[in-house]
């Protein structure tokens, strides 16, 4: 099993979630006034715990676990 990081966006303002493979893809599609917090910031924020909140966003940072093992015709 390969684990791979996965950033969870909560707008509260809209209710949108959105999922990035990390915090530089969430700069790269918003900007720091959108999340409320230079990406400096966010990422020293959620060096010791995985989840931030402020009046704009809750960031949850975790792992998604996938298969390393391919398909064979006996899987199906």
């Amino acid at each position: 099993m390969i684990a791979s990081t996965i950033v969870h966006i909560q707008f509260k303002d809209t209710g949108t979630h959105e999922y990035y493979s990390s915090i530089k893809a969430v700069y790269q599609h918003h900007d720091a006034a959108d999340i409320g917090l230079q990406y400096r910031s966010l990422v020293n924020a959620l060096h010791d715990t995985n989840v931030y909140e402020n009046k704009r966003v809750i960031v949850r940072r975790g792992k998604i676990n996938s298969s390393t093992s391919k398909r064979t015709d006996n899987d199906k």
